[in-house]
């Protein structure tokens, strides 16, 4: 296991600096397709989801294309120094683009992190507590929007006392924090360590909220009103169909019961369905999260310990940090497949995707209303 402190040019290769580049790219236009579709369905930013997944692929593209540039914002006399004159790269930048490319990555690393954390609690309070769609819009996200925001400008006071400076590993400008004070160290370390125990926490609810509920049963048909009863009792002809009629209003209120009931039992096995298609939604976007971030959160806490990091460990960095807008759009993308076929059996995989990124207006959506999940045709 190579340590990659030991030899700075060997870490610093072609490689890592090509994974970097096609990941970064590969996201970035993911993110831009997501936002696309969703500009171009019938609900556009109405919805909470929509409005949470745009935020999260917006700020995809610019860490992502942050990541992607690479060395080229690297000051262009960066070869006049150690170790970087032992090596041949691209530097066309300055100071100024330098520090540009570190706070970019910085911030959109961070609010893609805790749009992650919003879109969790968001299924928390809709699927968990029944809040409609319209009390998130006006509370909810505000809320999140100022208490996460406030984070990141924290962070970039904080970094301002430290300055960008271009990196063996990875192969751009990132944050010095050598001669800061342990306060900012410490908020850079705990900030995502929290941050992951609170998706962690919140997705435990969602699976408790999902497999622990009970469906109420619903009856949508009325009972029958057609029925009726002759008053008059002195012919035994009117009295004869009186009772014919009574029968047969006994036999349609059985038979509509047993259709209510049919229907109630068919809805329960849909919302749970339904409820159970959105829990595996919920799931693989924190498992997206997950394989973007572990190599990192894994490097950060061997060098607390003072080990050594994998050189493995640098080149998987290299090539899922920059691509969670690419997982994001394959689950955002591949759940409205799932959804449009569900509605649309006579649709192939292949006609139902095309469908979405060509017309997505005709994808049903599903919409939080209470502790009810509505489906929009």
């Amino acid at each position: 296991m190579r340590d990659l402190s030991s030899d700075h040019v060997e870490r610093f290769n072609g490689t890592a600096k090509v994974f970097y580049i096609v990941s970064g790219c590969i996201s970035a236009i993911s993110s831009i397709a997501v936002i696309d579709i969703i500009l171009r369905t019938r609900s556009k930013l109405a919805s909470p989801y929509h409005i949470i997944i745009a935020f999260m692929s917006f700020w995809d593209i610019v860490a992502s294309l942050a990541m992607a540039a690479t060395t080229l914002p690297m000051p262009s006399d960066v070869h006049e120094s150690a170790p970087f004159d032992q090596v041949n790269f691209s530097a066309l930048g300055n100071d100024t683009s330098c520090k540009i490319q570190a706070i970019s990555a910085t911030t959109g690393g961070q609010f893609v992190l805790y749009s992650n954390i919003t879109l969790n609690i968001f299924y928390v309070c809709t699927i968990t507590f029944g809040m409609t769609e319209k009390t998130v819009k006006r509370r909810m996200l505000p809320i999140a929007l100022l208490i996460f925001s406030s984070l990141v400008i924290m962070s970039i006071v904080l970094t301002s006392a430290s300055f960008a400076q271009p990196q063996m590993f990875p192969p751009m400008c990132s944050f010095f924090f050598a001669d800061v004070p342990a306060p900012t160290v410490k908020f850079f370390v705990m900030n995502p360590l929290l941050s992951i125990l609170v998706l962690v926490v919140s997705m435990i609810i969602i699976v408790v909220s999902v497999c622990c509920r009970k469906d109420l049963s619903r009856s949508t048909a009325a009972p029958p009103t057609n029925c009726f009863t002759e008053t008059a009792s002195d012919a035994s002809g009117i009295e004869s169909n009186n009772n014919a009629n009574e029968r047969e209003c006994e036999d349609g209120t059985r038979n509509d019961e047993n259709e209510n009931e049919l229907f109630a039992v068919h809805h329960k096995h849909e919302m749970k369905i339904l409820r159970q298609s959105i829990l595996l939604q919920a799931l693989m976007y924190l498992g997206a999260f997950i394989l973007t971030w572990w190599w990192v959160f894994a490097a950060l806490i061997l060098r607390a310990l003072g080990r050594p990091v994998p050189y493995s460990f640098q080149i998987l960095t290299a090539i899922f940090l920059p691509l969670q807008g690419f997982f994001n759009a394959l689950i955002f993308i591949s759940h409205k497949v799932q959804f449009l076929r569900k509605y649309r059996n006579e649709l192939t995989s292949f006609a139902a995707l095309k469908l979405v990124l060509l017309s997505p207006w005709v994808v049903p959506e599903v919409l939080f209303s209470g502790i009810e999940l509505v489906v929009v045709h």
